[in-house]
């Protein structure tokens, strides 16, 4: 429920409240705009933190864990390869939520875009 309240306060936010609504379809190719965010948001979050500021997120995970999910998500569709619907999730979210005690109330642009990408994965019929 928690991580449903940072997605929705994410959305708005961020405005992409369009592109959640039920009656337009979310493109694969909206998708990887929005992977390709997310790896650039990452790569700033790093800079943030090697200059001193405090994050969520560490180095290591950022680098070790997020990117290359990414990474490998936009290689999944070039491949053409993305699970189906029913078999989508972030393994970074599940680490999260279940591992690495991010407080995910922060509004840290990393933590709200996460879990909106991630059920927009989740839920898309791509």
């Amino acid at each position: 429920m928690v991580c449903q309240e940072v997605a929705t306060r994410s959305i708005h936010q961020l405005g992409l409240d369009h592109r959640m609504e039920f009656d337009m379809e979310y493109t694969i190719e909206e998708f990887e705009i929005d992977i390709r965010e997310l790896i650039n948001t990452c790569y700033e979050e790093i800079e943030a933190i090697k200059h001193g500021e405090q994050r969520e997120a560490t180095v290591k995970q950022i680098e070790q864990y997020i990117i290359p999910e990414m990474e490998g998500l936009l290689q999944m569709i070039r491949s053409r390869s993305l699970p189906d619907p029913g078999n989508r999730y972030f393994m970074t979210i599940q680490a999260i939520l279940k591992s690495w005690s991010w407080d995910i109330n922060k509004d840290e642009k990393l933590i709200n875009m996460l879990p909106v990408l991630g059920n927009k994965y989740r839920h898309s019929t791509f």
